[in-house]
């Protein structure tokens, strides 16, 4: 078996420097998809899922625009859940978005993650400013979301006070049952580190949690299984900004076929091509 993964290995690494190599018009044609995605099938086959908390704020602005524009419609409360929280970053991210976008709207979040230490930086919400969570953060961000002391960078109460974090797996028992119907969930950019019938198991309970004609934001997946689980269970893929969304996040789109967490660049050739590179769907 360690004979076998070394020569996948070596296989994988020699495909690298020809791959590197090639123009992009040539990954991104037909037999470059084809190449890639056997590339990627034998990326998965090679073990050793590991669960990243690499995060950053603001990382998906497509993603993050529609967000604004499904919640500016509207009115009350909004309850947000948030699976694999990680430092934060993102669930802030997500909370000042919704907060420009209809300033009137009560938003409550639950942001779950199994990493105690993730969740200790995300609950205490101070980070270096020099961090590299602020890679894609604009400076009124900045100003809008923190107080700052020397190189220090604090939320605001006034955002901490909307978040729940807590140390839990909201997909298992008996905390999914404890749980009310959210307006929208969030399960993005951590699938692809699971094996297959976890990722499987995991987005199942996760779409379960959303309310009857709420919505599921959804990256970060094997794209076969999002777009079959979509079709079985007729979740509405929201396709506005669809293009932007699916390339909007480079630490996903810039490491395909080699890592795991890479992103199968769009090809509108395929029939099914709406539905397979849509991350957004309304569950109706």
């Amino acid at each position: 078996m360690n004979i076998i993964r070394k020569s996948g290995s070596l296989f994988l690494w020699a495909n690298l420097l020809i791959w590197s190599k090639l123009p992009k018009h040539v990954r991104r044609g037909s037999l470059g998809l084809t190449w890639g995605r056997f590339i990627f099938y034998l990326v998965g086959l090679q073990g050793g899922h590991v669960q990243l908390e690499t995060t950053y704020f603001f990382r998906n602005r497509a993603e993050l625009k529609l967000l604004g524009e499904i919640t500016a419609q509207m009115n009350g409360n909004v309850d947000v859940l948030v699976v694999g929280c990680s430092e934060g970053a993102e669930v802030l991210s997500i909370l000042h978005t919704i907060n420009k976008a209809q300033p009137e709207l009560k938003t409550n979040i639950l942001a779950f993650d199994i990493s105690e230490s993730a969740l200790a930086i995300a609950r205490k919400g101070s980070y270096l400013r020099n961090s590299r969570l602020f890679k894609y953060t604009r400076a009124i961000e900045i100003e809008e979301l923190f107080s700052r002391t020397d190189d220090t960078l604090t939320v605001n109460n006034y955002y901490m006070e909307k978040i729940q974090w807590r140390n839990e797996d909201p997909t298992r028992e008996p905390v999914r049952s404890s749980l009310s119907k959210q307006d929208i969930v969030f399960i993005n950019r951590l699938l692809f580190h699971m094996s297959k019938s976890e990722a499987e198991r995991c987005l199942r309970a996760a779409a379960s949690l959303v309310r009857r004609g709420g919505f599921l934001f959804v990256s970060g997946v094997d794209l076969d299984l999002r777009s079959r689980l979509a079709q079985e269970y007729g979740w509405r893929p929201i396709t506005k900004y669809l293009e932007e969304i699916h390339s909007g996040d480079e630490t996903m789109t810039m490491d395909w076929p080699f890592k795991r967490w890479g992103l199968e660049p769009l090809n509108k050739k395929r029939k099914d091509w709406a539905l397979r590179y849509c991350s957004v769907f309304q569950l109706t």
